[in-house]
């Protein structure tokens, strides 16, 4: 997935799509970040202040690799009276924001297993009669 289609992701999960929510969370203009949901590539500093900001994984903006939201470094310890110090209403946020990220993606997949069955069906040629045809197709 290239990074125009991630921040449309991006911008789809945390903004709901709002451009103008995206923008001022990042002091930039509404154009800007239109601009990044279509055609634009942003600079590299925006994109560390995204992920930063965010808790976006480098490997997932960079690479395509990992989940989109980093792991949660919150509880590091098993001692019960870190617990105390947890943001439990943070890190639920952040475990939904990966969830609907990973939904988003299965239903990416979804759309590109049914355009390959759609695109292998079209080019399996038709068996002709009085020929074995190993698909077993009648």
């Amino acid at each position: 997935m290239d990074i125009i289609h991630k921040i449309n992701e991006i911008a789809e999960i945390f903004f709901n799509g709002n451009n103008s929510a995206f923008a001022k969370k990042f002091e930039t203009s509404e154009a800007n970040i239109r601009n990044y949901r279509s055609k634009i590539i942003p600079k590299v500093d925006f994109i560390v202040k995204m992920c930063n900001d965010l808790e976006i994984s480098f490997d997932w903006i960079f690479n395509d690799i990992g989940p989109m939201i980093r792991p949660s470094t919150h509880v590091k310890e098993k001692n019960p009276q870190s617990l105390l110090n947890v943001n439990f209403d943070e890190t639920i946020n952040a475990l939904n924001k990966t969830i609907k990220a990973q939904e988003i993606t299965i239903e990416s997949q979804r759309e590109t297993i049914a355009t390959l069955k759609q695109m292998i069906a079209i080019k399996r040629p038709e068996p002709q009669k009085g020929t074995y045809d190993p698909t077993g197709a009648v």
